[in-house]
């Protein structure tokens, strides 16, 4: 591992709109996958007020999967308390993007619930419907 000795320019949509779509449905599949991995365990408070960068990200992350309504909390994040509103257009584009990414991986995370519940059901066989 090293350090940079310029600043990382990222540019996420430097391939357009329909990359970076395709991009965070493949992330929110990851995400839904191992989400209740997180819900098992619990939160780090100790990390979320005084860990290093890393472990208080880690910490916001298991933390968020327990809050109702993420993906409207995740807009107005983005939107509002990350300053999103002064970018304009671009920042409210920006904000609706994320929220549905967060959408997705709710939605992905019920259909696997479903899907694992129906499996259960019938002793272990899918059924056709």
């Amino acid at each position: 591992m090293g350090t940079l000795d310029e600043p990382l320019l990222h540019y996420a949509f430097s391939k357009g709109i329909a990359d970076w779509v395709e991009r965070h449905n493949r992330y929110s599949t990851d995400e839904a996958v191992h989400a209740p991995e997180a819900e098992g365990q619990s939160i780090d408070w100790s990390a979320l007020f005084r860990g290093d960068a890393q472990a208080q990200r880690r910490a916001l992350k298991d933390l968020s999967y327990r809050l109702p309504c993420r993906p409207l909390l995740r807009f107005f994040y983005v939107y509002l308390w990350r300053m999103g509103v002064l970018d304009g257009q671009p920042g409210f584009d920006y904000a609706v993007l994320l929220s549905f990414y967060e959408y997705l991986i709710g939605l992905k995370r019920r259909e696997r619930t479903r899907g694992e519940e129906g499996r259960d059901q019938d002793g272990g066989k899918e059924t056709s419907a």
